[in-house]
């Protein structure tokens, strides 16, 4: 028989037991990865699903408009619609605000003038020929109004609370 020296065998368990250390640490890094890569997935269906349910809901609200005209006997112009819509979506903003807002404090504007000024900076942004719509590069970029608007809030769109918030922004 060989007799192998205790330091000698306390060493190669000691190998042994850190190659098994080195081997659990990266099964627990592949899980982790597996489980972060799911997560992100997760989130992008997620984000996905509610695009698609938003797209629904305006194709809705759109058809329900158009249903309307249709029975008041009307005309109303694109201008008009697209007008009404923004109308109904900032109602709408206003009554979420107001519904999930429970301990803070917002101001918004609620001055007619405002809601003007919103539609007109959507308008612009969504014209890439003016001076405040997309340029070429720049499709993620936010509107020029609306980034100018970001960097310097105004007095009104101060918040006290934990939130601040502030809609439409100003030009």
């Amino acid at each position: 028989d060989i007799i192998i020296d205790r330091e000698v065998a306390q060493a190669m368990n000691e190998i042994k037991v850190q190659q098994y250390h080195r081997d659990a640490t990266l099964l627990s890094a592949e899980s982790d990865q597996i489980r972060l890569v799911r997560c992100a997935e997760g989130h992008a269906d997620a984000a996905a699903l509610y695009g698609e349910g938003m797209a629904r809901q305006r194709a809705a609200i759109l058809k329900g408009l158009e249903d309307t005209v249709d029975a008041t006997g009307e005309q109303m112009s694109a201008d008009e619609l697209t007008h009404l819509m923004i109308l109904t979506n900032w109602f709408e903003t206003l009554s979420d605000v107001a519904q999930k807002c429970e301990d803070q404090l917002v101001y918004i504007s609620h001055d007619p003038k405002a809601l003007g000024e919103a539609y007109d900076q959507v308008l612009e942004a969504m014209n890439p020929k003016s001076a405040g719509g997309m340029e070429k590069g720049e499709a993620n970029a936010p509107p020029k109004a609306a980034a100018a608007a970001a960097a310097a809030p105004s007095q009104e769109s101060m918040a006290v609370g934990k939130k601040k918030s502030s809609w439409p922004p100003e030009k």
